[in-house]
């Protein structure tokens, strides 16, 4: 790869997994900062596969939930933002939704109660407490509706043709996706990003096993692109099962070592091929300068020479021209 080459967003995706060349161009091409927007660009495009798989499966749920309203939801009230239900209860949906109505504390009170923790072992969870309903995601991402919100009173056959007529208006599933989307990038980059100094962290030590030393900035720059291929096996594992597993956080961290490793072997690779090169440049230099020197040397002979040959022959013309006019004279 070439220093003056640049390289669009998709080949440092495909260079940062299938060439480990691709590290030192980049600490050799690259600053920090445009190495962070790739990776802002990264975690972008992450985030948004993961809000497309969890709105689909939100939207089901609501659907799911709309159509089975009269045999799930039991009678209650609605008035002036207070939700109550006479009885509590939990509810499996599809796709491994549990759904938990408790109206008897609001939602904080219930984070804090054993009935919460029991239930966080499921994938995606539905709270119906007494002032929100919320979701809530594997990792505890949130999107909660607030019923302070709600204006108008309700019942359970009231509220029913409220929810069916605002969940199929258009700006109401954009403004569901777009809080949900914003809401996991958060998060998920937030946690990502912490992870990333930590490997940066880990590559100056393992930097150490091969003798080499560059500013902790760079160790960022590879901390940045290494994470290619194990946050997309993550985002892989999300889209296949519904959530990251055990086994594929221990995938990727694993492949997130391996390529730590790997760099930083390329980058030291590089720094070698460098001084070796430096150093024939050197010798092809002394030899030019020596053939110069010789060239010059011969040159400075060969005028020399030419100019004592040329001093010879005017002496010799001269002198032929004296005797001739001394002959002269004498016939005369």
């Amino acid at each position: 790869m070439e220093k003056n080459k640049k390289l669009n967003f998709f080949q440092k995706i495909i260079l940062s997994i299938a060439d480990f060349r691709f590290y030192p161009f980049v600490l050799k091409t690259e600053k920090l900062p445009r190495s962070f927007g790739h990776f802002v660009c990264f975690m972008m495009i992450l985030v948004a596969l993961m809000t497309w798989k969890y709105s689909v499966a939100l939207f089901h749920n609501i659907d799911t939930f709309i159509t089975k309203y009269d045999e799930v939801v039991p009678e209650f009230t609605l008035k002036d933002g207070i939700l109550d239900i006479s009885k509590k209860d939990t509810v499996m949906l599809e796709n491994g939704t549990i759904a938990v109505i408790d109206t008897s504390n609001p939602f904080s009170d219930f984070l804090e109660s054993d009935g919460y923790k029991n239930i966080t072992r499921y994938n995606t969870r539905l709270f119906i407490n007494s002032d929100a309903i919320t979701y809530e995601m594997y990792d505890g991402t949130r999107t909660s509706f607030l019923l302070s919100n709600v204006e108008l009173n309700f019942d359970k056959a009231s509220f029913y043709e409220y929810i069916s007529g605002v969940y199929h208006a258009s700006s109401t599933k954009i403004t569901i996706v777009l809080a949900l989307y914003i809401s996991i990038f958060i998060g998920y980059f937030t946690i990502k990003l912490i992870e990333v100094f930590l490997f940066a962290i880990f590559a100056s030590l393992v930097s150490v096993l091969y003798r080499i030393r560059v500013e902790f900035k760079n160790y960022m720059k590879v901390a940045l692109y290494i994470v290619t291929l194990p946050y997309i096996v993550e985002v892989i594992s999300i889209l296949v099962v519904g959530s990251i597993k055990d086994y594929a956080v221990f995938a990727s961290n694993v492949l997130a070592y391996i390529y730590i490793f790997y760099a930083i072997r390329a980058i030291k690779l590089d720094a070698f091929l460098l001084i070796v090169n430096n150093k024939n440049l050197g010798k092809v230099n002394v030899v030019d300068l020596n053939k110069d020197a010789e060239l010059k040397e011969k040159e400075e002979v060969s005028e020399e020479t030419n100019d004592s040959k040329d001093h010879e022959d005017d002496t010799k013309n001269n002198d032929t021209k004296d005797d001739e006019n001394k002959n002269g004279g004498q016939d005369v």
